[in-house]
Order: C-alpha cells, then structure tokens, then sequence
C-alpha cells in the first residue's frame, strides 16, 4: 500500500478557536512554547477527521491521490506534527511561514530553526504519529509532496529512516 504524504495549509475548512492561534500565545522558548501549544491542542474537544479541516487544492490533490492508489494519507503539520488523515484533530492556526499572523517562529524566543521547532513539536503532540513506522506499515512506495521548508523542517525525520525505507521515497517539491 502507499503512503501519500502533503503538507498541512493556512487554509483550513472548519472554524479555529480561539485559544488554537499561535499568536494568542506568549512568547517562550522553543521547548516551554512547544509544551503550551501541546496543552492547548490536548484540552480541546472539537476534533474533527484531519483530511476534513484542510482546504486548497494541492491538498484535495494529494486527498484524491491517496484515494487512487489505495494508500493512506498522512499529512506533516507545523501545528500537530506529522498526522493521518483519518485521525480526529482540532482545527487550529499555526504556520512555519515567516510573515504570517500565526508564524510560530515569532511567537518562539531565543533561537528558532524549523528543525529545532519539528523536533519539540513532535515530542509533545498528542497527535504526532512516527514517520518510520507509518513507512514500515506501508510497504509500498512513500509519496512525499513537500514545500521546501516542510522538506527542511522534517529531512531529519527522513534522513533517518532505514535504506529500505528511504529507496522508496519519492519526494514532489518545487523546490532545488
């Protein structure tokens, strides 16, 4: 089965709460704001099936995709961390793009890294799901259809996945 992987977007279907905007939070450091924004995610009760909350059309592109090939759909959130599209999330904002209302990148202080943000991220999520062992369930190939800084925030995440695992990575980008 294949693995269909995309990028989350600031477009989003379903309402957004108040308390899930990024730059409703104060400014911390990266670990201490990763942890707040976990909080927040955890405490609130209006989930909805990932694949339902976002809008654009290279998303609906990657939906119809994995639809087509029978594979699963997976999506890497600069908000929940890497996702299934089935699991039930909270609609929220947040966004790794530098100018935008909800860039957490201004609401972190000290130093901030997409990296460095994925890895506190993914440590906290009560959503995160593991990269290699959604690859290890689907033996088949692993579409990645990625922005650039979706590709830099999550390369370690791919860097280390198994040889086995990494020969069948196929990643879309626009990017050099």
């Amino acid at each position: 089965m294949t693995l269909v992987i995309t990028t989350c977007t600031n477009r989003k279907r379903k309402p957004v709460s108040g308390a899930l905007h990024v730059s409703d939070l104060p400014p911390a450091e990266m670990l201490d704001f990763a942890s707040e924004w976990a909080g927040r995610l955890s405490a609130e009760l209006t989930l909805f099936p990932a694949s339902q909350i976002y809008g654009g059309r290279a998303f609906q592109e990657a939906t119809a995709a994995a639809e087509i090939l029978h594979g699963r759909l997976m999506i890497v959130s600069a908000g929940l961390g890497l996702i299934s599209g089935e699991a039930r999330v909270p609609p929220y904002s947040c966004t790794v793009l530098v100018d935008a209302p909800d860039s957490v990148g201004a609401r972190v202080s000290g130093e901030f890294s997409l990296p460095k943000w994925w890895q506190a991220l993914s440590s906290v999520s009560p959503f995160q799901e593991s990269l290699e062992a959604a690859a290890e369930e689907h033996q088949g190939l692993v579409c990645a259809a990625l922005s650039g800084s979706y590709v830099a925030m999550i390369a370690n995440d791919l860097l280390s996945l198994p040889d086995d695992m990494r020969a069948r990575l196929r990643i879309f980008t626009r990017t050099p």
